[in-house]
């Protein structure tokens, strides 16, 4: 076997071809080493392996594997199984060696919603470092002094000491401190790393912070855009200034932010959140959307009714669709639809605000009078209050409709003891209109005779 990669690591990493007085020689398939000028055995051949002398000492291969031995052969740094497959000589006070290809490692945690990994030793193979291959470096005395991860980005790979903290190094070099409680993968001249008792920020690849570490969660830098998430477990998307573009609302946002529409959780409802507008649509609309072309989703829901809405999507959907969409009129209506009583109510007035003089939220407040399923339930009294609300509206909004007039009657009629005066009065009014309008309603009639009694008990007649 030949003297393991002298001529690579020269050239590699500027190690000198020999740097004191002894060489090692090969006799009989063994390893030893000699006097340089006059080849007098030092060190019988006993190694496996064996590579130059270098600050002292020099890296040999004997059994379970890799150890150093000092310039009398006595082994300072004894082989340790596991801790190096393979092993190059010292420089500036550290030496380099290979303990596992990456192959050989697999996740087996997570921290934060990143990987870590956990690398089994393997039989090393191939001659040459690479960067398919884990690295640790030691110091003299054998200890570890940090190790690669396997996670690399533009040139910097994140390494990880025994006291758990993290940094960086280029090309098997130190290239920032391990001081962080984790570290991301590079890219764009940014680094996610996790500062203790501070949170997850960014620094640049000289160790400058470019974004505050204020984040419970950062992913990779891609296309400009990196998805974070707050300390209260929202997600939002940050521009490379640290800015928001996506506000952290979202229940998941993706990693991957190149594409032009991205998966999304916005209110438990799952969707696509695009990136021309950062608009999200729910999945329960996204066949019926795709069909209208490309115009916003604010203009897509215009063309919607509130009851197509509501038959299309959930309550989930259409939440987050109403929180996604300024003033979406349309998604407050059809939750009114889908929800009853003080639900309903909320909405209603929600749309109202948009759209004062519409009369679909009034038609639908007046339903909250009509059903008899909750008499007798907590809040019923108000629930039928607010119905009569949207009745009288309706007849102020559609004078010459007589529907409205006979319904406020009729509604009138089934609880008169929770009118008040102001409204028994409306009511009663309403009761004359429709049988104005209808002379021969038998039920107007009725109706209005029973909140009129209910006038006179309550006025003592």
């Amino acid at each position: 076997m030949k003297l393991l990669l002298v001529s690579f690591l020269a050239l590699f990493f500027n190690y000198p071809a020999f740097s004191g007085e002894l060489e090692p020689f090969l006799a009989g398939g063994k390893w030893g080493f000699r006097d340089r000028v006059t080849k007098t055995i030092a060190v019988s051949p006993q190694f496996e392996n064996a590579c130059a002398f270098s600050e002292g000492l020099a890296c040999v291969k004997s059994g379970i594997g890799w150890g150093y031995i000092d310039e009398t052969g006595k082994m300072v740094i004894p082989p340790q199984k596991n801790i190096c497959r393979i092993s190059y000589p010292f420089l500036n006070g550290e030496a380099l060696c290979i303990f596992s290809p990456l192959k050989a490692c697999e996740r087996f945690e997570k921290f934060g919603g990143f990987e870590l990994f956990r690398c089994i030793a393997a039989p090393y193979e191939g001659g040459e470092l690479s960067e398919k291959q884990l690295h640790r470096k030691i110091d003299r005395t054998g200890k570890i002094l940090y190790q690669s991860t396997g996670i690399k980005g533009d040139g910097l790979e994140v390494v990880i000491t025994p006291k758990n903290k993290f940094g960086y190094a280029r090309e098997f070099k130190l290239a920032i401190q391990p001081k962080y409680n984790f570290a991301e993968k590079c890219a764009e001249n940014k680094c996610g790393v996790l500062v203790p008792g501070e949170g997850w920020g960014y620094i640049d690849y000289n160790d400058n912070f470019v974004i505050s570490p204020t984040f419970g969660e950062v992913s990779v830098f891609s296309c400009g855009l990196a998805t974070t998430r707050t300390t209260h477990g929202s997600y939002g998307i940050i521009n490379s200034s640290g800015e928001y573009v996506v506000q952290p609302v979202y229940d998941y946002l993706p990693k991957d932010l190149c594409k032009d529409e991205l998966k999304a959780r916005f209110k438990a409802a799952e969707g696509i959140l695009n990136k021309k507008g950062w608009e999200f649509t729910p999945d329960c609309l996204s066949k019926a959307f795709n069909s209208m072309g490309p115009a916003r989703v604010s203009e897509k829901i215009a063309e919607l009714s509130p009851e197509e809405l509501s038959e299309t999507c959930s309550i989930p959907g259409l939440t987050a669709l109403a929180a996604s969409v300024p003033n979406c009129f349309n998604c407050y209506m059809a939750l009114a639809v889908k929800q009853s009583f003080t639900a309903r109510k909320e909405n209603i007035d929600k749309a109202i605000a948009i759209k004062p003089a519409d009369p679909q939220p009034y038609r639908l407040l007046a339903t909250m009078a009509d059903n008899p399923d909750p008499w007798g339930t907590e809040g019923f009294e108000t629930h039928f209050v607010q119905g009569i609300e949207g009745y009288l509206k309706m007849i102020e909004l559609e004078s010459t409709n007589p529907s409205w007039p006979t319904g406020a009657c009729s509604a009138g009629g089934k609880a008169p003891n929770l009118l008040t005066p102001e409204f028994r009065s409306k009511v009663l009014a309403a009761c004359d209109k429709a049988i104005k309008a209808d002379p021969d309603n038998v039920e107007s009639r009725n109706n209005k005779a029973k909140i009129y009694s209910q006038e006179m008990i309550k006025e003592g007649k």
